[in-house]
């Protein structure tokens, strides 16, 4: 396998599941959000759960599975304080990722950059 395919690939199955209209747009009705609306895909060594929500403990949570959400854009609310305290959390939310498609490794970055952030208007995620 050559560098960087494994991260191509899940960028690649992210990407395609948000044409598809999956879990990552989301249903805007948290009533609607059921299990199949969740997802697990593998990159690697990596054991990914999506979901459009954040959720505080996810299939894989035990095993050290990373969970990706969207959902609470770039807010700071509660979700967000509850949510950065979790260990192999990412928030796919557009406006962290400056609105595009994000590797893994991006997601990875871009979440700790906005973590440590005051305001997201200082500066530009991903550049």
């Amino acid at each position: 396998m050559s560098p960087g395919s494994g991260e191509r690939r899940i960028k690649e199955k992210v990407t395609l599941y948000i044409k598809l209209g999956g879990i990552l747009k989301g249903d805007r009705e948290p009533s609607q959000c059921l299990l199949d609306k969740m997802m697990r895909v593998k990159d690697g060594e990596y054991q990914i759960c999506l979901c459009h929500y954040p959720i505080v403990e996810w299939n894989g949570y035990f095993h050290g599975a990373y969970h990706i959400y969207g959902h609470i854009h770039n807010g700071k609310n509660e979700a967000f304080e509850i949510m950065k305290k979790k260990d192999h959390v990412l928030n796919a939310g557009c406006m962290i990722n400056n609105y595009t498609p994000a590797s893994f490794r991006e997601l990875v970055r871009n979440n700790e950059i906005f973590k440590n952030s005051e305001d997201m208007s200082k500066e530009r995620i991903g550049e």
